[in-house]
């Protein structure tokens, strides 16, 4: 079996992956957070942290879904002293009592609680508490104080469907079609709603849920944020997800399924004043669409924020990820018009064709960051993990890795590439002992490496490959010639790790572009993915059929450009993979590093092939705007340009160009190569890298820094819309890419060297042991 992956993101430190729930028992009144809690009334605890948010920011009062499983980290339910883990707690860093509500109890499976953590960030902790017979009292609805006006779980199995806010909006079967919602179906998290189960006869497509707000608690508002997980059944027009209106819509939020591309997006309309209908519309942008794969038989978190008192704009966002904007009029006004807001249709037959569940309504405009950390603490299980000490003697086998190939000064905190193979005696090849079968994790979920000192490494999982070759990055806080460091494999409990952490070092955007299809994911925690083919805004994956993905790379596998797409020739030198950046986070710095693996098919000796362009998709009034490319010219030179505003008046950007005195032989054709390019604002100076050698290197340019410019990215092509689309201006790398890396820092010689030869040297780079039982007290490595 082989499995690309690419690891949730994590925190600092190294936790077992793990969540935790708990049922609080049915205490009356509000939280006493100002009374002190006896803590030692409690047998057990443990601390839980929050790996899983790759957010820059700090969440106050955030809900995070914590998760137990017997099965996966062997939590016993019978330790709980009260029925149904009633005396489950939580507490901060500090000790103060947090509020908890319970959403499902499953001591034979999964059970699930929302705790509101004070302060979310990537050094946020808490502690959960069990085994007191008198727990003290928790209120479950202060989870929801922050802003909430209305939070749905939508687990009932009858109406009313319980509102878990002080604001007790319940929603309710509509009397005329009750029997057209299917209530306590399977949801994202426990239960969920149903809609549009008759597709037949004079019911088809109707039925909703209502719920009568006639003191307007949920309009009225300058500030909204509207969000809900779907599922989808079918691939249908356009159908309503939440309604509200009188003679005059009021609220609107639907999913637009009727664009003439054929792919779907979310809209949302509101009446903004008492006179006339003003229509404000969030569509999807240029950075998100829906097909019809994206939508059908799967799971989204969806939703709209709205804000006309500061950002002065309505956002969509799909799965944590922003869909697109548009500007609002300052000081609008949601209408407070229609007693019922109603859930899954608009009261007609346009009722949404699928499940529904988690639908909250919040008077607050929610940031990226909050969305994003919503989606996550649902999508991925190692969003919160409960910290374990490590025990290496607890993994069944260890190994000793060496690496000879390494410069004899250290580089710090270095990712090196690890590979795994089982022995083959007739090739000689693989490492002795190791076996894929002796893992107790699936995927290699139980391998983990260590320094002289046993302190845990961080590491990223590139490959799991049980048939073949698996590749793993590790970070190494000090790699020479001299290192050593242990891995180890077998344990069942082996805590996480932190796989951004891999690339913290100055990497801004590490892409290694295994994946079979988009999105080709960020490593990193700036988290920037390449999400389409096409740069026009319409249709996301216009040009995948110019693409061939999860093709042979020089680590893992890698993508191809410039593939042959059958009878359309309107393809023709079209294509390339977009990554928006709008908050200029790839560019800006005073110094940077671009690195990049090529095979090209054949050079081309008429036209510019670009490996990599970041410019401004359109060139407005003669601005030129550009930050860098990476391209091979007609001379098949490997040209690296590094831009920065020199302070023309015409405000064209001056640039620096890197590039070898002479073209690549024709030999290196069909091969890879690996490319970097360095720019150092401080020192003046710039160097092109071909194969881990000094190509080229530049003086001048001192004092410039990198401008930022506008999105987008491109990987394959120049990203201009003139060019990218354009088949008379061919400009698209034909040949295949992998290991894209930026960095805001110039890497040294030593290091750029280094990255050469732990990929294509690796054999000589590093030098494996065989594995061994790890027998407490013994230790015996063979060679």
């Amino acid at each position: 079996m082989s499995s690309k992956r690419k690891s949730a993101a994590h925190g600092g430190r190294f936790f077992w992956t793990f969540g935790i729930a708990a049922c609080a028992a049915s205490l009356l009144g509000a939280t006493a957070f100002a009374d002190p809690v006896d803590w030692t009334a409690y047998k057990c605890s443990f601390k839980i942290a929050f790996p899983g948010y790759t957010g820059s920011t700090t969440l106050e009062d955030f809900p995070v879904l914590i998760r137990l499983s017997a099965e996966l980290n062997d939590f016993d339910y019978s330790k709980c002293k009260v029925a149904n883990g009633g005396d489950l707690r939580f507490a901060d860093s500090e000790g103060n009592l947090l509020p908890s509500e319970v959403d499902t109890w499953n001591p034979g499976g999964e059970s699930l609680v929302w705790v509101r953590v004070p302060s979310l960030d990537v050094n946020a902790e808490i502690r959960a508490y069990y085994g007191c017979d008198n727990p003290v009292a928790v209120n479950p609805k202060d989870v929801w104080s922050n802003g909430y006006l209305g939070v749905w779980h939508l687990n009932e199995s009858a109406s009313p469907l319980a509102d878990s806010t002080s604001s007790e909006l319940s929603f309710k079967r509509s009397s005329s079609y009750a029997s057209l919602v299917d209530l306590g179906q399977s949801g994202v998290i426990g239960k969920a709603a149903a809609f549009d189960v008759v597709t037949e006869g004079d019911d088809a497509h109707k039925g909703y849920l209502s719920c009568d707000d006639r003191q307007m608690v949920l309009t009225g508002m300058q500030q909204m944020t509207i969000e809900m997980w779907i599922y989808e059944r079918e691939w249908i027009g356009s159908r309503r997800l939440l309604y509200r209106k009188d003679k005059d819509r009021a609220l609107d939020f639907l999913l637009n399924a009727a664009k003439s591309d054929g792919t779907q997006s979310l809209a949302f309309y509101i009446g903004t004043t008492n006179t006339e209908m003003e229509v404000a519309q969030v569509d999807v942008g240029p950075s998100y669409s829906f097909t019809e794969s994206d939508a059908v038989g799967k799971w989204r978190h969806v939703g709209v924020t709205f804000d006309s008192v500061d950002a002065k704009k309505a956002r969509g966002f799909a799965n944590g990820a922003s869909t697109g904007s548009k500007a609002v009029t300052e000081g609008y006004v949601i209408l407070p018009k229609g007693t019922d807001i109603k859930l899954g249709n608009l009261g007609g037959n346009q009722a949404f064709p699928g499940n529904v569940d988690e639908m909250r309504i919040s008077s607050v405009a929610r940031s990226a960051d909050w969305m994003k950390a919503t989606y996550d603490t649902v999508n991925d299980a190692n969003f919160a993990a409960f910290e374990q000490d490590n025990d290496w003697t607890k993994y069944a086998y260890k190994a000793t890795i060496e690496f000879p190939g390494a410069p004899e000064t250290a580089l710090t905190d270095y990712p090196v590439l690890v590979k795994l193979a089982e022995y083959d005696e007739t090739g000689g090849t693989g490492i002795m002992g190791f076996r894929y079968a002796n893992f107790v994790k699936p995927d290699g979920g139980d391998l983990r490496f260590a320094d002289e000192n046993g302190q845990m490494l961080n590491h990223e999982m590139d490959t799991w490959n049980t048939n073949g070759v698996s590749c793993v990055w590790v970070k190494i806080p000090s790699l020479s010639n001299s290192t050593k460091i242990t891995v180890y494999y077998g344990w069942k409990f082996a805590p996480a790790v932190n796989s951004r952490e891999v690339w913290s070092n100055g990497y801004v955007g590490v892409w290694h572009l295994n994946e079979d299809a988009r999105p080709l994911c960020d490593s990193t925690s700036t988290g920037i993915d390449f999400t389409r083919s096409d740069d026009s805004g319409s249709t996301p994956g216009k040009y995948d059929d110019c693409i061939d993905f999860a093709q042979v790379g020089a680590v893992g596998a890698s993508v191809k450009f410039g593939t042959n797409h059958g009878t359309d020739s309107t393809k023709d030198n079209k294509g390339g993979l977009i990554a928006y950046d709008a908050d200029g986070k790839l560019c800006g710095f005073d110094a940077m590093t671009i690195e990049i693996w090529a095979k090209v098919d054949a050079f081309d000796t008429t036209t510019t092939r670009y490996m990599l362009s970041r410019r401004m998709g359109n060139y407005v009034s003669g601005v030129k705007l550009k930050a860098y490319d990476f391209r091979y010219s007609s001379s098949k030179q490997p040209i690296a340009r590094f831009f920065y505003d020199d302070g023309n008046v015409d405000n064209n950007n001056g640039y620096c160009e890197i590039k070898p005195s002479t073209g690549m032989p024709d030999s290196l054709a069909g091969q890879w190569n690996y490319h970097c390019g360095c720019y150092d604002k401080t020192l003046a100076s710039q160097t092109n890298y071909l194969n881990g050698a000094v190509a080229k290197t530049a003086s001048g340019s001192g004092g410039y820094s990198i401008p930022t410019v506008p999105d987008p990215l491109c990987l394959g092509n120049d990203c201009k819309p003139s060019t990218l689309n354009d088949a008379s201006k061919p400009s698209v790398f034909k040949g295949a890419l992998d290991e894209l890396r930026i960095s805001s820092v110039a890497r040294s010689a030593a290091w750029v060297k280094a990255t050469h030869d732990t990929i294509a040297e690796n054999g000589s780079f590093t030098s494996y042991g065989a594995f061994r039982e790890n027998i407490k007290g013994f230790s015996l490595i063979l060679r």
